[in-house]
């Protein structure tokens, strides 16, 4: 048994040792983390820093750790915690076998669910109050009404999609009953009442924009580009729970994940083969499963957590930067606001209560989190970003001025990866308006 929590905790150093030594940011990422800073400064539903209301509480989970940790490394220190949790849950929950052991492994290196988001915080809550949600397969309602409706407020798509998950695995009698069906019916009458009379409220825009932006196919296909070999693997060990029945369930559990169009939320499709595999009661210690699942452990080992540890001795130059930019960021003088893209603004938000947002969606400036005015300066890491903020600025006539405040670093770039894009250089520019 120690002999397997401690590959789990070596398992852990090596997926969280690029995080820390180049501690740059998802998007969300930011937008999570910022909530979480903002509420120390007593904005508990508002977020300056997207300036936006919050449409979650998930920053309430992140506000202690922020209370003690600098925001830079804050994500790596929270995510690597959750990481470890969920791990030794899944052993604890397979007697802590081998089988159990790869099984970990698989699920905490598939790249879906370490790109610190909430996706694997809700996972390890599921997972963990699973037993106490159903007995004998049927829900215990006293427990998992008020424990949804807590996850709900947390994050509502992870968790509804969560939830959701569990339901299929268990296919309690409920979900084929008249009743369910009616009550199902009647909560989406409702909810597109609610939409066709509240058509500008800002939760309806950003429910809508969800649903009918985007491509569901393709956020799918992308998911599987990611972490395919973790869904089909598991999938396949897990025919025995394949019926008719579950994949009418499983049918509508990839709709609700395909309609609110994040590619991150397909990881909780997981969740049914999850619990099938380590019940202990499902185990198959076939040689074939054994093989399979070493199979699939040792490619996300090597595909998410070895090969960006050798991109990190490969290129110093970045590990360096990265830090340079950060210590340039925070040491300067704002005297208005200062903008940033994700990379780095979730950590200076943390740094500077005046901090805000900018996102982009590819290469386009998509939203600028405040009304820019003089004197106030936006920053960039890479050249095409900053193309597309000039572009931007240029197209709302407004004077500015760019500086080169750190010259690009490249690095050597040799390793490539199997389904991602190498990194541009990376820079620091600053933007002024006049």
């Amino acid at each position: 048994m120690k002999f397997r929590i401690s590959i789990l905790i070596l398992g852990i150093i090596i997926l969280y040792i690029p995080h820390f030594v180049v501690p740059i940011n998802e998007i969300d990422t930011g937008w999570d983390f910022s909530h979480s800073y903002g509420i120390w400064r007593g904005h508990y539903l508002w977020i300056d820093y997207i300036s936006r209301p919050t449409q979650y509480l998930y920053g309430f989970i992140i506000a202690p750790f922020s209370y003690f940790f600098n925001g830079i490394y804050l994500p790596s220190i929270f995510y690597s915690i959750i990481t470890l949790s969920l791990a030794l849950l899944i052993l604890k929950k397979g007697s802590y076998s081998s089988f159990a052991l790869l099984i970990s492994l698989a699920i905490i290196f598939d790249y879906r669910l370490h790109v610190q988001r909430p996706e694997i915080f809700i996972l390890f809550l599921l997972l963990a109050l699973e037993p106490y949600l159903f007995k004998a397969h049927q829900p215990v309602y006293r427990i998992l009404v008020p424990i949804t409706i807590i996850l709900v407020l947390i994050h509502p798509s992870v968790a509804i999609i969560g939830i959701a998950g569990l339901l299929v695995y268990h296919q309690p009698n409920l979900l084929f009953s008249r009743s369910s069906i009616l009550i199902s019916v009647l909560i989406m009458t409702a909810g597109l009442v609610l939409i066709y009379l509240f058509p500008t409220n800002h939760y309806t825009i950003h429910f809508t924009s969800r649903v009918f932006s985007g491509n569901q196919i393709l956020n799918f296909l992308t998911y599987l580009k990611f972490s395919g070999f973790t869904f089909i693997g598991l999938a396949m060990m897990s025919k025995e729970i394949i019926t008719k029945r579950f994949l009418l369930l499983f049918t509508f559990l990839w709709m609700a994940a395909a309609l609110i169009s994040g590619v991150y939320y397909f990881s909780l499709l997981l969740i049914p083969f999850i619990l099938h595999l380590y019940d202990k009661h499902q185990q198959k210690w076939n040689k074939k499963n054994l093989l399979l699942l070493s199979v699939i452990a040792g490619f996300n080992i090597m595909a998410n957590g070895l090969h960006p540890i050798f991109t990190l001795i490969e290129n110093p130059g970045l590990t360096v930067q990265t830090h340079n930019i950060y210590h340039t960021l925070t040491t300067q003088k704002y005297p208005e606001k200062v903008y940033s893209e994700h990379s780095f603004g979730g950590a200076l938000y943390d740094h500077l209560s005046n901090s805000r947002t900018l996102i982009y969606d590819g290469n386009v400036l998509t939203y600028v989190a405040d009304t820019l005015k003089q004197n106030d300066k936006l920053y960039t890491y890479t050249k095409e970003k900053l193309i597309a903020l000039e572009r931007h600025l240029t197209s709302q006539n407004l004077r500015f001025k760019t500086e080169l405040l750190l010259q690009p670093v490249k690095g050597n770039l040799q390793f490539t990866r199997l389904y991602l894009q190498r990194s541009d250089s990376l820079a620091l520019w600053q933007t002024s308006i006049q």
